[in-house]
């Protein structure tokens, strides 16, 4: 079977790093998607609830902030819980294990992201990160493997 979401749109909220009991981090915000049809010349938004975890969680936490655009790639989790009111409920949400930069304001914020990106790819800091034009073209998805493995 398949259970294979992605999406991109802009974070609803800062999201707040949060840590398990036996330390693992996690981080649950919304983003708001914009509908791709026009219902009388309007567009209607969508907001979804994002749950990541790990290296995942941290680097969301580290580069993102409310307003930003993110690509999310991941899976439908659907839960069914009784509230402290004995009243069943049921939540559905996607659970992160990519995620990607987009959507930069300008082209300086773009290469600042980059140099950030690639200090974190290889344990330095921006600084001593030099970005040339084969870095720039370097894939994001290995930063993101290396974070998760964390």
């Amino acid at each position: 079977m398949l259970n294979r979401v992605m999406l991109q749109g802009r974070l609803a909220e800062v999201p707040e790093l949060k840590h398990t009991a036996n330390g693992t981090a996690v981080v649950r915000f919304s983003i708001a998607v914009e509908d791709s049809i026009e219902t009388n010349g309007e567009r209607k938004t969508y907001f979804f609830t994002i749950q990541a975890w790990q290296g995942t969680a941290e680097i969301i936490c580290k580069y993102f902030d409310k307003g930003q655009q993110i690509i999310v790639e991941g899976r439908l989790v659907s839960k069914t819980y009784t509230d402290k009111n004995d009243v069943k409920r049921k939540e559905v949400y996607i659970v992160a294990d990519k995620i990607h930069f987009c959507g930069a304001k300008s082209r300086e914020a773009q290469e600042k992201d980059m140099e950030v990106s690639f200090a974190v790819f290889n344990e330095t800091t921006p600084e001593e990160t030099e970005l040339t034009e084969e870095n720039k073209m370097s894939n994001y998805d290995e930063l993101i493997k290396k974070a998760q493995k964390e």
